[in-house]
């Protein structure tokens, strides 16, 4: 990957995110697009020193992720609208010497479940954290009627007083009979171990701690034949799409939202139109998996 003084950066900033498909996407863009771009990943790195990075250095723009979607939102110069809606930035422009936030998740949702007519549903969404806002500004603006779960009961209650919604005790969830459930927490993803957290399948390892089978919530929480959303695309197929599917629900994986937000992002970043086609061949591509694992 050759650079030069003018070479653009862009890339990801977040923790644990060795397996991101940003920069792979937008490296595989500069080569296509000849453009004189390099995609990075910044991790371990505080909101302050990313500020400081963004503005001395050469960035068009960077694409954010957990734990930083709400504390990079002070070192900004502008935030759009609907990001300000929401309360989460995951997509840095860099416009001249400004910073201007954008939240591109919410296209991914919405992008995931657009062949869905949800007003007056329930929908059930795990999680507080960044990606739990943009679910939840997705489904409110779909009229779906908003319920939280956490294991963090207060940062629950912050998140359902935000959007008008109602936290739901776990042992009142079966009985509460949603409609749609949306997992938005890292719980499940194959990139690092989750510690003892609910397991779908309770399987542990030679060292004690869980395999991959984690699962945000326990497999009885799984209602049949509702739709279940994970925001989780590494792996693609989670244990709790599996447990799921098993169920008869309609599934939508995390991959889906994923290239829904990246249409959006590339173009808010680069100023370059790309198709969804465009980016879920090189989604496939880099995960591995058939066509087929996209239907």
């Amino acid at each position: 990957m050759l650079t030069t003084p003018h070479t653009k950066i862009g890339g990801i900033y977040g923790e644990n995110i060795a397996k991101s498909m940003t920069p792979p996407l937008y490296n595989t863009l500069a080569k296509d697009r000849k453009q004189d771009l390099v995609a990075l990943y910044f991790e371990g790195i505080v909101p302050q020193e990313m500020n400081f990075l963004l503005r001395s250095l050469n960035f068009v723009g960077i694409s954010v992720t957990m734990p930083h979607k709400l504390a990079i939102m002070k070192y900004l110069d502008r935030i759009d609208k609907k990001a300000l809606a929401i309360g989460a930035v995951n997509t840095v422009k860099k416009q001249g010497n400004k910073l201007i936030g954008y939240n591109t998740d919410y296209y991914g949702v919405i992008g995931a479940f657009k062949k869905y007519n949800l007003r007056g549903k329930k929908a059930l969404i795990l999680g507080y954290g960044g990606a739990a806002r943009a679910a939840a500004q997705a489904m409110k603006d779909k009229k779906a009627n908003l319920y939280f779960w956490g294991r963090n009961k207060n940062k629950a209650d912050v998140i359902a007083n935000y959007f008008g919604g109602k936290v739901v005790a776990k042992k009142y969830i079966s009985e509460l009979d949603y409609d749609v459930l949306l997992n938005t927490t890292s719980v499940g993803m194959s990139r690092r171990q989750q510690g003892s957290r609910p397991a779908c399948r309770q399987g542990r390892s030679a060292s004690g701690r869980p395999k991959t089978s984690v699962c945000p919530i326990e497999a009885k929480y799984i209602l049949s034949k509702k739709i279940v959303f994970d925001a989780i695309y590494s792996p693609v197929q989670t244990t709790l799409i599996k447990q799921a599917r098993r169920k008869k629900c309609q599934t939508i994986t995390g991959d889906q939202m994923f290239i829904h937000q990246a249409v959006k992002q590339v173009k808010i970043v680069t100023g370059l139109t790309v198709s969804y086609k465009y980016v879920e061949r090189i989604v496939r591509k880099y995960i591995g998996l058939p066509a087929t694992a996209y239907k």
